[in-house]
């Protein structure tokens, strides 16, 4: 299908044996760049090796972009767990009242996000594989620095965006960015 396109492929055994382990469509999907929709025709000169090449860029980006994000994600989860550990105490975090941004937000909206968040923390308390996590009978008994550990990154952004301005500063300040612009 691809080479009655136009398509080079200058190794047919390598070129199967990538088809054995990489989606043909994952392939072609990497090779639109070279398609001209008009003729139906991949453009002169294109190798499977220039669509290869590009799929093994785009995953590697991916991966790149992953580690990143993780990165940022478990230093994110350290900062808050050290902020409203070391105000509140070690399980302070479940009383939102304290520790939100009441200028920000209203009682009833604070409330409403501490009820949506506990009811997500027992469901991660419960499903949690972490043996630290497990000695605990009791979720409210989990310390902030532990119980990080099972909250997704849109969780623990939650809990960014709902904290103290001075708070979010604090913390926008180690990426060396302002709080808008790290939340963004």
């Amino acid at each position: 299908m691809l080479e009655s396109r136009g398509l080079i492929i200058d190794d047919r055994e390598k070129a199967i044996r990538t088809l054995s382990f990489i989606n043909y469509y994952k392939i072609k999907e990497c090779s639109f760049i070279y398609f001209n929709t008009s003729t139906q025709k991949y453009s002169s000169n294109t190798t499977f090796n220039d669509i290869l090449q590009r799929f093994y860029e785009n995953k590697n980006l991916r991966i790149d972009l992953l580690r990143l994000t993780e990165k940022v994600e478990l230093s994110l989860k350290t900062k808050v767990s050290y902020i409203l550990g070391r105000k509140y105490g070690a399980t302070g975090y479940l009383n939102f009242k304290n520790w939100a941004n009441k200028n920000e937000y209203d009682k009833h909206y604070i409330e409403c996000k501490e009820n949506d968040f506990k009811n997500r923390i027992v469901k991660n308390f419960n499903k949690s594989k972490n043996q630290l996590i497990k000695t605990f009978k009791n979720y409210n008994d989990v310390p902030i620095w532990l119980i990080v550990d099972i909250l997704t990154f849109g969780e623990i952004l939650d809990i960014f965006k709902l904290m103290l301005e001075s708070e979010q500063n604090e913390i926008s300040k180690d990426f060396s960015l302002k709080t808008k612009e790290f939340i963004s």
